[in-house]
């Protein structure tokens, strides 16, 4: 009567706990029953079934369970259902082995452990599916984020390459990219580079939101956030929306128009560090507004404009020469505004420009000339020389 019993029950427990019950989906093996996984595991299936239970890993070796000192033994039952690749019930306790079931875990049509619960057969057999689709439904979850995970990452590191490659580097592997995820690389963007004065996860998430079809985020660091977007009518409008958001954004820089990303990706970089050296005390730049100051950077290695702030350096060690340069240049020659902005008389900015042109051999009421020394006074700025 009992071998009868025994018989009825194991063929209707593995009738309905089969390995049949799998998640769908091919391909290789994903170790997604890792210990910390295994754990995670436990403790969300103990909040829903008051049992003792462990998981044990392919070659039946506890790696989570109720019992902390259950872990790293091997579990003759776990190894039968491994090897059966089918569900195991213990009728009896007996020696090291407790009664209970064996269930198979099961993910993309591959058997990824075993779920062990202790109890009565009778007793346990009614949740036994439950908590072995539990444990399943569980580990999809895991594997769907870290899926996605690895997806994110892919993006991310597609994007940080299209912010580096120009137009003509594009090969049939990047291409072929930009079309899997959807990226029309033919649509003009500008890049636009915020500055974060202190970095809040949720205020990011808001930005996001605010971006259309099409933008991204491409580069995010502790400082700063770099954005690929639409170059239309709408741009400077949706961009001072975004600034208004929090205070905690500081100066904003929107690079080239045009087709090549890469560009206005750094240009923008270049007109940050320039507005930021100058000590600009508005918010949104264009690099419009200093196209011939990030021309004159990338001159600074000429020999004549080593020569002025050599000569420069070496007879006005504070600068102040350096700065009357930048501000007589960047006023329009306008004295009267150059005098305010330096707080000085006007016969000292006429001494000043006199010494100017006494030093270095260079008029600066001469327009060519006056290009020159900006492009020397600007380079050593943003080299960390004369920052006054």
């Amino acid at each position: 009567m009992v071998d009868k019993t025994r018989k009825s029950v194991h063929y209707v427990f593995a009738q309905s706990v089969s390995p049949r019950i799998r998640l769908k989906g091919k391909g290789n093996i994903m170790e997604l029953l890792t210990a910390q996984h295994a754990r995670e595991l436990v403790k969300r299936i103990t909040r829903v079934v008051p049992y003792e239970l462990c998981l044990t890993d392919m070659s039946g070796t506890v790696i989570a369970g109720t019992d902390a000192f259950s872990v790293g033994q091997t579990l003759a039952g776990a190894r039968r259902a491994v090897e059966g690749q089918e569900a195991q019930i213990v009728y009896k306790s007996r020696g090291d082995e407790k009664m209970g079931i064996f269930f198979p875990l099961w993910f993309s049509e591959q058997m990824q452990g075993v779920v062990f619960i202790a109890g009565e057969i009778m007793d346990v057999m009614p949740i036994g599916q439950i908590v072995a689709s539990l444990a399943e439904a569980l580990m999809q979850n895991t594997a769907v984020m870290e899926i996605n995970a690895v997806n994110e990452k892919r993006m991310n590191d597609f994007l940080f390459e299209w912010t580096v490659r120009k137009p003509q580097e594009f090969d049939d592997y990047f291409l072929d990219l930009a079309s899997y995820y959807g990226i029309d690389l033919t649509v003009r963007r500008r890049a636009v580079l915020i500055e974060l004065r202190r970095i809040r996860y949720s205020l990011l998430d808001q930005v996001k939101n605010l971006l259309k079809a099409g933008e991204f985020i491409a580069r995010q660091t502790i400082d700063s956030v770099m954005q690929l977007m639409l170059d239309n009518d709408e741009l400077e409008e949706r961009v001072q929306k975004i600034l208004s958001l929090s205070p905690d954004f500081g100066c904003c820089t929107v690079g080239a128009g045009g087709n090549a990303v890469s560009e206005s990706v750094s240009t923008a970089y270049q007109t940050q560090r320039i507005v930021k050296a100058l000590g600009e005390k508005e918010k949104l730049f264009y690099y419009e507004q200093y196209a011939l100051e990030c021309l004159l950077i990338r001159a600074r290695d000429t020999r004549e404009i080593e020569r002025i702030q050599s000569t420069l350096r070496g007879n006005d060690p504070e600068g102040i020469l350096f700065r009357t340069i930048r501000v007589y240049a960047a006023r329009g020659t306008d004295k009267a505004a150059v005098c305010r902005e330096l707080y000085v008389h006007r016969n000292t900015l006429g001494y000043r420009l006199g010494r100017i042109r006494q030093l270095t051999g260079l008029d600066p009421h001469v327009p060519r000339e006056l290009m020159l020394l900006y492009a020397a006074a600007l380079t050593e700025t943003m080299s960390g020389g004369a920052l006054q």
